[in-house]
């Protein structure tokens, strides 16, 4: 998972509700988010156009969009401008169909079917079918430097049942497989796909321009699947990794929107009528990790002890 939050880190929740329209899809993530009353306001009908610019910390030199190496908060939230997913996770912490439209699990769980979601297409015209899915899927599987290695390990067979079907095949039954196909790794690409310097997706804007731990371009989609999105003509993400360079960049009309912030820095962004402050839950958590194979956690009674120590609302 990327890094874990402080409250007042920008979700992407909050984040496509703060920045009026951007049309990103949601994901668990981190908590809050400042922005100026021209990103925020609105009599409750949006309207296209305009330039929204994010004064964003926690990017890097090294930052791409190669789905296999994404980690750090920047690059995951700007891929995620660019593409979709094969399954979100809403409000409710529920698996919601994304670039798979359905799925149906074999009575112990270990073979799945996935419908392909129709008419969508990518930014470069290709309509989306099974091979992109499974060559984006692959991608994870075999000699590879992936995070989601570990998860995809578990996929025993990816294969094609035709142009709009895929069928997942397990080492064992896991009913939580369309969670774990949630994760932000399963970005989907075009067949054979490999310059990730210049990303192509099915995502609600499209590639412009990069500078990794810079600054980057993006502009809307018009071609985009989900209705009533990505209003904005364009978005400039500057990455700005010093709280309080950001903070003066926010005050002083730079960018219309910044995220990580410290508690004292917010109290004092209170006080200033001319600037908003978005907070909403994460959908991350803590952990506790446990080595199984070393005393005394390869106990299963230590572990059941400690799990039910544990106050996981807290935690």
């Amino acid at each position: 998972m990327p890094e874990q939050k402080s409250q007042f880190q920008l979700t992407r929740r909050s984040f496509m509700a703060g920045a009026a329209g951007i049309g990103l899809i949601s994901l668990s993530g981190m908590g809050g988010l400042i922005t100026s009353p021209a990103a925020a306001a609105g009599d409750g009908t949006p309207k296209k156009g305009g330039m929204l610019k994010l004064g964003i910390g926690g990017g890097s030199t090294t930052d791409n969009f190669d789905p296999r190496l994404l980690k750090d908060w920047v690059p995951v939230n700007q891929a995620y401008m660019l593409m979709n997913g094969l399954v979100e996770i809403d409000a409710n912490n529920k698996a919601v169909p994304e670039l798979f439209e359905s799925w149906e699990p074999s009575a112990d769980a270990k073979e799945w079917t996935f419908k392909v979601r129709q008419g969508v297409t990518f930014h470069n015209g290709k309509t989306l079918d099974a091979d992109d899915i499974i060559y984006s899927i692959n991608l994870h599987r075999g000699e590879t430097t992936s995070g989601a290695r570990s998860l995809a390990s578990e996929f025993t067979d990816v294969i094609k049942v035709d142009a709009g079907t895929v069928k997942i095949t397990l080492k064992s039954g896991n009913a939580d497989l369309p969670y774990i196909l949630s994760d932000y790794h399963f970005l989907v690409v075009p067949k054979d796909w490999t310059d990730f310097n210049k990303p192509v997706g099915t995502g609600p804007f499209v590639f412009e321009r990069f500078q990794p731990g810079v600054r980057s371009r993006f502009t809307r989609n018009e071609s985009y699947w989900k209705p009533n999105t990505a209003w904005v003509d364009a978005v400039e993400v500057i990455v700005i990794n010093d709280v309080s360079a950001r903070t003066n960049a926010m005050m002083s009309g730079q960018v219309h929107a910044i995220n990580q912030l410290d508690f004292k820095t917010v109290d004092l962004l209170k006080r200033n009528p001319n600037l908003n402050i978005v907070q909403s839950s994460g959908g991350q958590h803590f952990s506790f990790l446990m080595d199984c194979t070393q005393a005394p956690f390869n106990d299963n009674n230590v572990r059941l002890a400690v799990k039910h120590a544990i106050d996981r609302e807290q935690l």
